[in-house]
Order: C-alpha cells, then sequence, then structure tokens
C-alpha cells in the first residue's frame, strides 16, 4: 500500500514493536509510508537477516524487501518481480 508498497504483514510488525500504532489507510499518508517502509528496510530486515545468520548485503535487503525473508533464509527460487526489481537495481 502506498509510495513503499507497505504489505499488511509489515504494518502488523510496525504495530507490535513500536508504541505509535497505524491502519492500512494510514498507509497512504506518504510520511506515514516512508517512516514505516524505512524502518522495515533498515532496522527491521536487518534484524531478521541476524537472527537467521544471513548476510546484511543489499541484495538480501532487496530481496527480503520485495519478497520475503523467507527467500533468504531457505534460499527458495525468486519470483520473476523479486528478479526484475533486484535487476533495477543494478543487483545480479
Amino acid at each position: 500500500r502506498g509510495l513503499g508498497q507497505v504489505t499488511p504483514i509489515v504494518l502488523k510488525e510496525w504495530n507490535n514493536l513500536n508504541k505509535q500504532k497505524y491502519t492500512e489507510e494510514d498507509l497512504f499518508d506518504s510520511d506515514i509510508n516512508k517512516k514505516i517502509s524505512g524502518w522495515y528496510m533498515n532496522k527491521r530486515i536487518p534484524q531478521m537477516l541476524k537472527h537467521f545468520k544471513k548476510s546484511d548485503t543489499p541484495k538480501n535487503r532487496l530481496i527480503a524487501y520485495n519478497a520475503g525473508i523467507d527467500y533468504v533464509v531457505k534460499g527458495k527460487e525468486l519470483p520473476k518481480e523479486t528478479k526484475d526489481y533486484l535487476k533495477k537495481y543494478g543487483i545480479k
């Protein structure tokens, strides 16, 4: 939803881990959306990568952001959408 395409799962994680709570409708506010998507990319994903003992690389962050952490943890075949997403950022 919104600019950062924040999913309901990410919003739920935000609401469980942060004092400030938001609704799905709030995600259409660009400031809120940037706050949550930035938090997810720069704080939550690195926490999960560390927990699962995976390297905190730009590629792993982008895969986790676009497809989900399972694709990094389990080494699952990436969806075409995620492969295209990585290409967009110059990552092979």
